[in-house]
């Protein structure tokens, strides 16, 4: 489900290899953050917000024409499964009416639902028929809209006339809905730290092997005893089939949780496009290596496989190994702050060491450090 394609160790991603020196790219707001959440005029006052279940007070001249009057919820926070029904009430709309009822998280349309309009002007037992699971969370809103497409054609002209009236107005979000105890939500973030701590931590072991084995195949290409077959054997058999199947577990594993994408959308972004660098590596790394030894090019690094060639889908002009390595350290930390995974910064002080002669350190046990060349 990627578009196109944790506790974590933050020591091996630590210093100039992935590009500490940059700074932490913020994640971007979901398209669609910027809309009016409610047209002018029609916002509640703090008190009348404080009551979630009554609807604002509007103007005298403005009739909320559709009101949600009840929601309710049962949520399996095991399976993520959830069960809305809804009763609503109308004003002005006549009796066949279609109301659309859509339930949003993080501005993503993840259920709906098509309830009719009684003799009464009200609505009951409409079920909101929700797409897979769902994660627990506060962030999710019920929309009310009526649509032309739905309406019986006997009223479909009745119904926009009503509607394009100003003076008539739909409150949105009509409701905002929890899922979910704090238990399950725990529960949730485990299970997402269970898969992105180790895939991250894999991608950057690779990244630092890539970068010592580049250092010693150029040492050797300068002293005439460079191995283009063991470059080969390392580069095409080991190095981007390890990245090829990172992406795949990544694609997986999105699509088999489709909801992570909609509330991580900048962290998946981030994460796919780290596996991407780091193959973009391998091929500028090569050529580096072929120049020193002043050999043409292998033609596995010309036309790299195909799994690989895609270019992040942040940075269409990536084309050099300096730009990589920024790009590199601003994804990673996108990745943590995203997921809510960045480990606190140490406070600075006095004591800390000088930039220019920093204090030896024994290597971090826990992961390999950042390499750059």
């Amino acid at each position: 489900m990627i578009r196109g394609l944790v506790l974590c160790v933050v020591a091996g991603l630590a210093g100039i290899g992935f590009g500490a020196e940059a700074d932490p790219a913020e994640p971007k707001k979901p398209a669609g953050e910027a809309r009016e959440k409610d047209a002018p005029g029609k916002e509640a006052s703090p008190k009348k917000e404080a009551k979630k279940d009554a609807p604002p007070r509007l103007p005298a001249a403005e009739k909320e024409i559709v009101v949600i009057t009840q929601a309710d919820v049962a949520y399996n926070g095991k399976t993520g499964k959830v069960k809305i029904t809804l009763a609503g009430k109308t004003q002005k709309l006549p009796p066949g009416t279609k109301v659309t009822v859509e339930l949003e998280y993080f501005y993503e349309v993840v259920g709906s639902c098509l309830a009719t309009v009684g003799p009464e002007g009200t609505f009951s037992n409409a079920a909101l028929t929700v797409e897979g699971p769902l994660p627990p969370g506060d962030e999710y809103e019920l929309h009310v809209k009526i649509l032309s497409e739905p309406q019986p054609a006997s009223l479909r002209a009745q119904v926009m006339k009503i509607l394009s009236d100003e003076s008539n107005v739909i409150k949105s979000p009509q409701k905002r809905l929890s899922f979910g105890s704090e238990e399950d939500r725990r529960a949730w973030r485990d299970k997402l730290a269970k898969f992105v701590k180790p895939l991250l931590d894999k991608v950057v072991a690779v990244n630092n092997q890539l970068v010592e084995k580049n250092a010693a195949a150029e040492e050797a290409a300068r002293e005439s005893r460079f191995n283009a077959a063991a470059w080969r054997k390392y580069i095409d058999e080991e190095c981007r089939p390890e990245l090829i199947k990172f992406r795949k577990e990544l694609v997986d594993w999105v699509h088999e949780n489709p909801s992570v994408e909609t509330r991580f959308a900048q962290g998946v972004m981030c994460l796919d496009d780290l596996i991407t660098i780091v193959g973009f590596r391998t091929k500028v790394l090569s050529l580096r290596v072929y120049a020193a030894a002043k050999l043409t090019p292998a033609l596995e690094d010309s036309s790299p496989p195909a799994e690989l060639k895609v270019q992040p889908r942040q940075a269409p002009s990536l084309r050099t190994d300096k730009r990589a390595l920024q790009l590199l350290g601003e994804y990673y930390r996108v990745v943590l702050k995203d997921f809510g995974l960045a480990q606190p910064e140490a406070p600075k002080g006095k004591d800390e060491p000088a930039k220019k002669a920093p204090a030896k350190k024994e290597p971090v046990k826990t992961g390999p450090p950042a390499k750059t060349k």
